[in-house]
């Protein structure tokens, strides 16, 4: 069983990839499964929590930009 808190670091892991690459996010989560998985990692907790934070990176993209 995964712990929440190994859920949000999965996700910030798949969140790294996909800032660091051209990689659309389906692609990032398949190449966690195959390269990285561990157990029962990624779990739907850090899935979800991945799609909805890649779903709005532009946006949060610019709350950043404009505050700094």
């Amino acid at each position: 069983m995964a712990t929440r808190r190994r859920g949000r670091e999965v996700a910030l892991q798949m969140l790294f990839q996909l800032d660091a690459s051209d990689l659309t996010p389906d692609v990032v989560k398949q190449l966690y499964r195959a390269c990285f998985a561990e157990g029962p990692l990624p779990d739907d907790f850090s899935v979800s929590l991945f799609d909805a934070v890649a779903g709005q990176i532009s946006e949060i993209d610019s709350v950043i930009e404009a505050s700094s």
